[in-house]
């Protein structure tokens, strides 16, 4: 039973290089015409066939593709959940109470809004958040007793955390693919002897039957071409190259040692089991050498490097004087691609073993790129713990900072809260952690605007004060003045006279909210 073919497909530019190979094949001009092909002919091609039967023989080079350690990214996830809105989180629950969790982003109605592709992660911070769950990881770092402004800054440094290493994550996956990048060793050695030897087998466990697919019982210029059965393995090809006929190439076409073997005619001779062996051994030991997907391209274009043209119409690997392939030395000992010139057809397609090794190499190159894509994840995710530690305890100091620094009376006023409620109108979920309401039509595209309903009023506005006995108040000590008479503690601002501490007070308090936030955000 004939084997499925393994379709690819080619890449515009590896379309437009195979082209390009095919038009210079084309173009080669055979050496002018001698009586017999002469010593060590098909030398070159011997050695670029024993590239693959020697890696064959060879241990391949895969990367490590172990999955990442994934605690530190579910942390962070965590965290983000921890910090986002009540109303956010009470979507996960079933009940009030957040002992049960939704069994799915429908349940939760938050299907458009991410649940389905983040679903997973979400329930699994929701299940870690409910009531009677081990909090350990919260405890130790005190983020559900942020409150208030560090809350809100918090929430907006581990978004941008979480947001950063869903993006590795999502790198990671595509470089991966569909798992076609998971090689075993096994695997690359498997393929690499079945494009050899026909089989899944060392040198010593050759067959005739594996190695031409078949009995292999036509006359050799048939074998040697078309669906021959010395297209079938690299070995098969190197027999129709290297073996002597009736009338040999004078000490050998690909070696002197291949030279007194019995000749493969114009009948059904080909070269049986121990000859086959012996065909394999002359490439010599394997070595340390390792395989990889590089090296089997490089072995791949190689190959077709060594075809060239011949009469018209067709292309051979191998040396080609007249006629056909029969091994004859005045004819020809080779592989004849039958009425491939002068099109775009790559002839290294009518050889069925390489197009498999074109896909393993593919594969395990695929495999380097997801390797080096894990290794970068690895180096984020082992600093993902550390960077969300840092910002939680970042959040908290510069929230201190920035109430310590606002007049007590004016810490709650409406055009400060406004100046923090400005900063997140990128973030709806950063606008509902500071306190305020939620203007935007998108989650990302604000505005975001004082929450009247939360802002405590202030019994004493900053720099009023209260009349004393006999004492005015200090608007009333500015108020009415005009222009020219706005001193002695008043200043004019715009269209009228107001009390100067009263300004400066609330400037200053508003470029330091302003001056922190700055400073956090960039």
């Amino acid at each position: 039973m004939s084997k499925p073919q393994v379709k690819r497909r080619t890449s515009q530019p590896a379309q437009k290089e195979i082209a390009a190979a095919a038009t210079i094949i084309m173009l080669v001009a055979t050496a002018p015409a001698a009586a017999n092909l002469q010593v060590g002919a098909n030398k070159a091609e011997h050695a670029a066939l024993c590239e693959f039967v020697l890696m064959a023989q060879q241990p391949p080079d895969l990367p490590n593709l172990a999955d990442a350690d994934t605690a530190p990214y579910d942390y962070v996830q965590l965290l983000n959940f921890t910090l986002s809105p009540p109303e956010w989180q009470n979507k996960f629950y079933v009940d009030a109470g957040k002992t049960k969790t939704h069994e799915s982003a429908a349940e939760a109605k938050v299907v458009d809004q991410g649940g389905d592709k983040f679903w997973p992660e979400w329930k699994s911070a929701a299940d870690k958040l409910k009531a009677g769950a081990d909090h350990t990881q919260l405890k130790t770092t005190q983020a559900t007793k942020l409150t208030g402004l560090a809350r809100a800054l918090a929430a907006e440094q581990i978004n941008n955390l979480a947001t950063k290493l869903r993006s590795v994550k999502e790198a990671v996956e595509k470089e991966a693919g569909s798992g076609e990048t998971k090689l075993t060793t096994a695997d690359v050695t498997t393929a690499l002897q079945k494009a050899a030897f026909g089989a899944e087998t060392a040198v010593g466990g050759i067959t005739k039957a594996a190695v031409f697919g078949g009995t292999a019982a036509n006359p050799r210029e048939n074998e040697c071409k078309a669906a021959g059965d010395g297209l079938k393995t690299a070995l098969a090809n190197m027999a129709c190259l290297c073996w002597t006929a009736a009338t040999p190439i004078t000490s050998g076409g690909c070696t002197q040692g291949l030279s007194t073997q019995p000749a493969w005619s114009n009948s059904a001779n080909a070269p049986d089991t121990a000859a086959l062996i012996k065909l394999a051994k002359s490439c010599g030991p394997p070595g340390a050498a390792k395989v990889t997907g590089a090296r089997i391209t490089n072995a791949v274009n190689a190959l077709r490097a060594h075809i060239r043209g011949g009469d018209a119409g067709n292309l051979y690997l191998g040396g080609f004087l007249a006629t056909n392939c029969n091994g004859n030395s005045a004819n020809g000992a080779c592989i004849e691609f039958t009425g491939v010139a002068g099109t775009d057809v790559d002839p290294l397609t009518k050889l069925p073993w390489v197009q498999p090794l074109v896909a393993l190499a593919e594969r395990m190159q695929q495999a380097n790129a997801a390797a080096a894509a894990k290794a970068r994840a690895k180096k984020s995710l082992d600093n993902a713990e550390a960077e969300a530690t840092q910002a939680l305890l970042l959040a908290k100091k510069k929230a201190e900072a920035i109430t310590a620094a606002i007049p007590k009376a004016q810490q709650q006023s409406p055009s400060a809260t406004q100046t923090i409620c400005d900063t997140h109108n990128k973030s709806k979920t950063a606008c509902l952690g500071a306190k305020c309401t939620w203007k935007g039509q998108k989650e990302d595209d604000g505005p975001c605007i004082v929450d009247e309903t939360k802002v405590t009023e202030q019994t004493t506005q900053a720099g009023t004060g209260e009349k004393k006995d006999g004492e005015e108040k200090k608007e009333e000590k500015c108020a009415g003045k005009g222009e020219k008479d706005c001193k002695d503690g008043c200043k004019w601002e715009g269209t009228e006279c107001k009390d100067s501490s009263f300004l400066l007070n609330k400037h200053f308090a508003l470029s330091v909210v302003s001056a922190a936030l700055v400073a956090l955000l960039f």
